[in-house]
């Protein structure tokens, strides 16, 4: 995944955090980690919308192979990972292209071999930019779209406030139980 780190300050989770801790160890692990995947929905779809898509023209020239050859293959990777860290109450959420429910078969090499498609191993280079060079010559210039970080910084204060509903109520739910 390209790494973009997003740190959200927040205010008035401080309270949400304290009754979080009352709660056992694993349904404090198990609520933070539902709030947190809640929380990159919209991070997701934001992203989903601005990831780049090869158009049928630049594909029959075989140009623009590198984004998936106008099969979207970048776009429909983009997904959501969380993880809970060992023995803590740390979580986290990976929001980007997923490595390997979408690898696709292009097509064969000279020897016969499968020539398969990733779009993790050229996610980085749409969302940053590369340049192309032939026997040292720059041949062509990618600027780079920015869709992963124009996505998150589009959709940061509606994640923010999904996560905190969700951490409300996975914590109302949990003590309801108790």
């Amino acid at each position: 995944m390209s790494k973009i780190n997003v740190n959200v300050k927040t205010r008035g989770f401080d309270e949400l955090r304290k009754k979080l801790r009352e709660l056992p160890r694993r349904v404090e692990n198990r609520v933070l980690l539902q709030s947190l995947k809640t929380g990159a929905r919209p991070i997701n779809r934001a992203i989903k919308s601005l990831a780049p898509v090869a158009s049928p023209e630049q594909t029959t020239r075989g140009v623009n192979i590198a984004m998936g050859g106008g099969r979207g293959l970048l776009k429909k990777s983009i997904g959501i990972r969380g993880k809970m860290k060992r023995n803590k109450s740390q979580a986290y959420v990976l929001v980007g292209p997923r490595r390997k429910q979408f690898r696709t078969i292009i097509g064969s090499d000279k020897k016969g071999k499968q020539v398969v498609m990733n779009p993790t191993n050229y996610a980085h280079l749409q969302e940053r930019g590369h340049t192309i060079k032939i026997h040292g010559r720059i041949v062509a210039r990618n600027p780079g779209t920015k869709f992963m970080e124009k996505g998150t910084s589009q959709a940061t204060s509606a994640a923010q406030a999904a996560v905190e509903s969700k951490m409300a109520q996975g914590i109302a739910r949990e003590a309801a139980k108790a």
